[in-house]
């Protein structure tokens, strides 16, 4: 199944709404929300996979743009699932520009790949000098309750970040084959099995104090490891993190980012009680 979905934002009197949008099963998007009293213009949208879950040769492609100042944050109400696929490998396509003075996260639920499974990510990041761009990922090591833990049989993610010019800020490739090497082999995962990223493009704050910042909120978490580093090109800061489980992971990956939206925003997050971050 190909699907398509394109959400185009923009803000207006500091509210940002969808101006665009145009969408194909299995994608959908739901109404936006505005969840958080300390970012009420932020525009909050959950993409939706109506089908359930990705299986064999389907081929999704997602675009977002968020012109001027608009603060956007796009998730899925649960984690992905990615089904066997024998036949074919299924894939995603992911296009997010961010445009001046914008603030646009995509924080999508964790990967959970089935036994058999092949999935292809690829996420294109375009983003001005001064808008800030946040993009995060939590790998799941599959059905672990069904004795399937790394049974899946290729995932693959490559993400890229370039100014509008079209030069290159950083590439980030993930490549597990637990078939041709385990991904519990040393200088992968080694004793853990939840993989979380994050990239936080961004010329608001410098990035040794957002480092260290994100830094000391991973080192307050006992059961994984992680860390946070500057790019290369001196403008915002990855970081990465293992652990033995998703939720540990996904926590971990909610405080870091609620730590460096406070930090770009200048707003310590203080969202109604049961809204996520």
């Amino acid at each position: 199944m190909e699907g398509v979905l394109r959400l185009e934002f923009a803000s207006r009197d500091g509210v940002t709404a969808i101006a665009d949008r145009y969408q194909e099963a299995p994608l959908q998007v739901q109404k936006v929300l505005y969840p958080h009293a300390a970012f009420p213009g932020m525009a909050w949208v959950y993409v939706l996979t109506v089908t359930g879950g990705i299986v064999q040769g389907d081929r999704l492609e997602t675009e977002i743009i968020a012109r001027d100042e608009a603060q956007v944050h796009v998730t899925t109400p649960a984690a992905t699932k990615i089904y066997r696929s024998p036949a074919a490998p299924a894939s995603h396509r992911l296009h997010i520009q961010a445009a001046a003075g914008s603030y646009v996260e995509y924080l999508p639920g964790p990967v959970i790949p089935f036994r058999g499974s092949r999935f292809l990510e690829e996420v294109t990041l375009v983003a001005h000098p001064r808008a800030t761009l946040v993009y995060g990922s939590i790998l799941s090591p599959g059905r672990v309750a069904m004795g399937e833990a790394h049974a899946y049989d290729l995932y693959a993610s490559r993400v890229t970040a370039q100014r509008p010019d079209g030069r290159l800020e950083f590439l980030d490739v993930t490549h597990l084959a637990p078939a041709t090497m385990s991904p519990t082999h040393p200088g992968l995962l080694g004793r853990f099995d939840a993989l979380g990223t994050l990239h936080v493009w961004t010329s608001s704050i410098p990035p040794r104090d957002l480092s260290d910042r994100l830094h000391r909120v991973l080192q307050d978490s006992a059961d994984l490891l992680g860390g946070a580093s500057e790019l290369p090109s001196g403008r915002g800061v990855t970081v990465r993190m293992v652990g033995p489980r998703v939720e540990i992971v996904a926590a971990a990956l909610a405080a870091v980012v609620a730590t460096a939206r406070a930090a770009i925003l200048g707003v310590a997050d203080v969202g109604e009680q049961g809204a996520p971050l």
